[in-house]
């Protein structure tokens, strides 16, 4: 689920590099797919 999670953040870092979405929709989820990368680190250490 980590690796998905990464996975996902490269996927919108992209987008954003390329004008598919703007920073305000980046934010919006980016926002909450850190607090799962946080709960998924706990989980692992």
């Amino acid at each position: 689920a980590a690796g998905s999670a990464a996975e996902l953040t490269t996927a919108l870092r992209i987008a954003r590099a390329r004008g598919i979405i703007t920073a305000a929709d980046f934010a919006a989820v980016d926002v909450p797919l850190d607090r799962v990368r946080a709960m998924l680190w706990k989980l692992t250490h």
